[in-house]
């Protein structure tokens, strides 16, 4: 069964927006056998409501009309009587929309709850560019935000078999930037690049690709150059781009600018090539060969997507491939 729930908005530390799913909430469900279904601001239309079994609706600000639309559908709303015969009961239809990007949610502990989460810069941009967004979110019984890489469980085939399915509704996989990837993520990306499902990685998103196939091997920056910005509105340092390139391809030039938020620095993977460089020799770009598409980016191009070009080429690109 497949229960719906509304992303409830909430802010980071630095003031950012953010769209989240309380890990507790989450874990609950999954306990009891249900998949879920998120529900985007901007992404979600009265129609998706026909693809839930029933809906839970969050403490938080969220999308006040999912309540008005499954009302009128008759959707089982989690509390009432009889909520899980009526969830049984009921036929729901799954159709899949054009253009949909699934983007692996990232975790934080904020306000003392353990939460997954989509930034809105992301969904924006992703809007904008006219995808759609389906938040890929994680499925095994564990606290993501506070349990330590090497703590987490091994995934079990059932576990696998539930990310392979994924693949089947969704155009491409994006893995946006945040503050720690998991064996999740790893796999999620390794299945991509087995189905030849166009991967763009962006900020940690990169990291992660840099570890495809190899150890995690990330390292502290040490530089000259400014790589962690403060305002979201500037491009602080240059970057030069391979001439033999699928980026310089989508770009058309050699140099440009970038904004930059990040503490650590990639190292070679042997599967990658290594295709953009700042001028401190750190790795800004990689991309497979061979390979539809399948980018790694450390700078945010989401985030500059409305004032930048260059951001909009990489973002324009990677939407209208899918």
């Amino acid at each position: 069964m497949i229960i719906g729930i509304p992303l409830v908005k909430g802010f980071m530390d630095d003031g950012r927006c953010i769209y989240y799913l309380k890990e507790d909430i989450r874990r609950m469900f999954q306990r009891t056998g249900f998949s879920i279904k998120v529900f985007i601001p901007g992404n979600y239309k009265k129609e998706d409501l026909n693809m839930i079994n029933g809906l839970y609706l969050p403490d938080g600000e969220y999308d006040k009309s999912i309540l008005v639309d499954a009302r009128e559908l008759n959707v089982p709303i989690y509390g009432e009587d009889n909520f899980l015969d009526n969830c049984k009961n009921r036929k729901i239809e799954f159709k899949k929309k054009n253009k949909v990007v699934g983007v692996v949610s990232r975790y934080l502990v904020i306000d003392e709850a353990s939460i997954v989460y989509l930034s809105d810069r992301l969904r924006k941009t992703l809007l904008l560019a006219g995808a759609n967004i389906d938040l890929i979110i994680p499925i095994q019984d564990v606290d993501y935000p506070t349990t330590r890489g090497n703590e987490f469980l091994e995934l079990t085939n059932e576990d696998k078999k539930l990310i392979d399915n994924k693949f089947m509704e969704i155009d491409g996989l994006l893995l946006p930037g945040g503050f720690k990837f998991t064996p999740y993520d790893r796999y999620l990306l390794e299945e991509a690049i087995n189905k030849d499902i166009p991967t763009l990685g962006i900020c940690l998103g990169m990291q992660t690709m840099s570890c495809y196939k190899d150890v995690i091997d990330l390292r502290d920056i040490d530089s000259y150059i400014n790589h962690k910005q403060e305002n979201d509105d500037d491009l602080t340092h240059s970057v030069v781009i391979n001439k033999n390139s699928l980026l310089y391809k989508i770009i058309g030039s050699e140099k440009i600018m970038v904004n930059s938020f990040h503490k650590k620095m990639i190292t070679p993977n042997t599967h990658l090539n290594s295709v953009a460089f700042s001028y401190d020799n750190i790795i800004e770009g990689i991309e497979m060969p061979d390979k539809k598409f399948v980018l790694g980016l450390q700078w945010h191009p989401e985030i500059s997507y409305e004032f930048d070009n260059n951001s909009k080429k990489i973002i324009d690109y990677y939407i209208n491939l899918l």
